[in-house]
This record gives C-alpha cells, sequence and structure tokens, in this order.
C-alpha cells in the first residue's frame, strides 16, 4: 500500500514538473520584442511563463496578477499548446517548449546555466545577453545593402555640397564620392 501511494505521488509529481526545451535556438526578432516586454512586467503583468516555437518563430507567454514568483495556477501544457497554435498558425507549425519561467531562461543550450534577467534592464541589454547566450544573432545587411547605403550617402554629401539632384553635376558628384570610398 506505502509502495502504491508512493508510486502514485512519484507519477503525479512528473506530471506537474515543468518541460524546458533543449538545443539550439535562435530567435526572431519579433519573438525578442515580445521577451522583452515579458521581462520588463511588473505589477498585475508580472512574468510567469514564456514558451518558443523550437524554430524560434513564434512564442506565447503567460503574466501573473499576484506579482513575481506568486503565480501557481496554469502549467507549462497549456502554455506551450498556445504557442503551438501560433506556430501552426503563423509559423512551421513547430513544437513548442518552455524558455523562461519568471525572470530565469532555462532553455538548455549547452551555454544557458539558468540565466536571471532584470526587469530595470534595457531591450538593448536584454537583446546582447540573449546574443551571448546563443539565442539571438542581429540581422546583418547585404552586399547590396550596403551599397545602396553608401550610394544614399555619396548623395547626401553631394546635396549638402550645394548640387541639385537630377543635374549633370550631381551624378558626377557621385560619381566621385563614390570611387574615392
Amino acid at each position: 500500500m506505502v509502495l502504491s501511494l508512493i508510486l502514485f505521488v512519484n507519477q503525479t509529481n512528473k506530471s506537474f514538473a515543468i518541460e524546458y526545451g533543449h538545443g539550439e535556438l535562435k530567435l526572431a526578432d519579433f519573438v525578442i520584442e515580445g521577451f522583452i516586454k515579458f521581462i520588463k512586467g511588473k505589477g498585475q503583468n508580472s512574468p510567469y511563463m514564456f514558451s518558443v516555437a523550437e524554430d524560434g518563430k513564434a512564442y506565447m507567454y503567460w503574466v501573473c496578477s499576484a506579482g513575481v514568483g506568486q503565480c501557481t495556477d496554469g502549467n507549462h501544457k497549456t502554455v506551450n499548446k498556445s504557442c503551438l497554435k501560433y506556430s501552426k498558425k503563423y509559423g512551421s507549425g513547430a513544437k513548442c517548449s518552455v524558455l523562461a519561467l519568471y525572470r530565469t531562461v532555462r532553455w538548455d543550450n549547452g551555454i544557458n546555466k539558468k540565466t536571471k534577467f532584470n526587469s530595470k534592464m534595457s531591450g538593448a541589454e536584454i537583446k546582447a545577453k540573449l546574443t551571448e547566450l546563443g539565442f539571438y544573432e542581429t540581422t546583418t545587411t547585404t552586399k547590396k545593402e550596403e551599397k545602396k547605403e553608401t550610394k544614399k550617402t555619396a548623395q547626401d554629401k553631394c546635396e549638402e555640397l550645394g548640387f541639385a539632384k537630377g543635374t549633370e553635376d550631381f551624378g558626377d558628384c557621385v560619381t566621385i564620392m563614390l570611387s574615392k570610398q
């Protein structure tokens, strides 16, 4: 009888144990923005649980109206299920797992070791920490974008020098500026 009770309690505890994500994860920019809102929550919006799709393209989070550390209702399966719904609707339909509980990232990607975030951190600081932990890579500009930006800068300089757009002198000025770079 005692053995049966121990086994029952052990199985019950396992069903309530939170299943955190593991493996490589790269978060999309809009997921990062959602995570920043989650971390910065206060009062009735204190962070509770943040779930993310394993492809990093969908998320769902729950907040706690009782304050940080006071939530007991809700469970990871419900949050993950809600996340999966959005993943199917807007993304690839990738499985969702818990990334963070309260303000602590618990996803095991081989780098992260239960990293805590602070609500007073700026968005840039949160992004930098997620980058350091391997969850985020800033988007790099393509050569085409760089060339376009360089051309715009050359045009701006020529305008500042007094050349009127659309004139032959303006075109010559842009050509000279681009050749000097």
